[in-house]
């Protein structure tokens, strides 16, 4: 399953200027390359693959997806977008060690947004106990 789509890619990825001459499977392997290798990372504290994944991993697929497809079509040092797309690239990398490393946690889309709040029933405290919902059995009741 690929964490990002072409459309993503078209957008986050690279311009679609750069990939004019590449096929859409071609763009669409790259990103289930790059959804691997997150996965990679992923695995050891998530259950992959993430079934809604976030921003975060939308972002991150493309990054690595797009340095795939400008290796493959022709990294150039001297430019500063292909140099852009690398440090984008290494960028990911290591979020995405600090991901498996615990240190941060990928957003789920899935996930509630709103501060954590106590969503149960309410509760009853009292500095003494009075055994209310609690049984007490007598040495008659056994």
């Amino acid at each position: 399953m690929a964490y990002a789509t072409t459309a993503d890619f078209a957008e986050l990825g690279l311009p679609g200027q750069a990939t004019a001459d590449w096929p859409g499977t071609s763009v669409e392997a790259a990103l289930d390359a790059a959804s691997a290798r997150v996965d990679s990372y992923l695995r050891k504290r998530y259950g992959v693959p993430i079934p809604a994944p976030g921003a975060d991993l939308v972002e991150t697929t493309c990054a690595l997806a797009a340095w795939t497809v400008l290796c493959t079509r022709g990294f150039d040092p001297m430019r500063p977008g292909d140099q852009s797309v690398r440090q984008r690239y290494e960028d990911a990398v290591a979020w995405l060690e600090a991901v498996a490393a615990g240190k941060v946690e990928p957003v789920d889309a899935a996930d509630d947004a709103t501060p954590a709040t106590d969503e149960g029933a309410p509760t009853v405290e009292s500095d003494e106990e009075r055994g209310w919902g609690v049984p007490v059995l007598g040495d008659e009741d056994l």
